[in-house]
């Protein structure tokens, strides 16, 4: 279904119905792969990323509304801040804990570093007795 993800180390897993989904681009570097999710009206302290069993979920949950002072009355609130939700499944190739992230302008950057490629290691033969 997404092959150049599996590809890369990410496979993006259905999210909940009761959350919004946030839109998300993976960046395949040399070294690691970058995660950047739209979470726009965010701050850092509503943002939770965990990985458990090779899965990475992030997850937004807003804190509480100011409420208006008693003489304002809101006339029109469109933008409504539910929680958002996105799960991705890591591959071997993604050293978990490497994993950092940070937030600027209601994006979030995730960078997954990436394991090291195993090279050639040479076995010396000894001698029994």
């Amino acid at each position: 279904m997404f092959p150049e993800t599996l590809e890369r180390g990410l496979i993006p897993r259905l999210p909940a119905h009761s959350k919004r989904v946030p839109r998300a681009d993976i960046v395949d570097g040399p070294n690691e792969l970058t995660l950047h999710l739209d979470v726009p009206g965010f701050q850092e302290s509503e943002i939770e990323i965990s990985v458990d069993k090779r899965v990475l979920v992030v997850s937004a949950r807003p804190g509480p509304v100011a409420e208006s002072p008693a003489e304002r009355k809101v006339l029109l609130r469109e933008r409504a801040r539910a929680p958002l939700e996105r799960a991705f499944k890591l591959l071997d190739e993604v050293d978990a804990e490497g994993i950092s992230a940070s937030l600027a302008l209601g994006v979030l950057t995730v960078r997954l570093p990436k394991r090291p490629e195993p090279g050639v290691r040479k076995i010396p033969v000894g001698l029994i007795g």
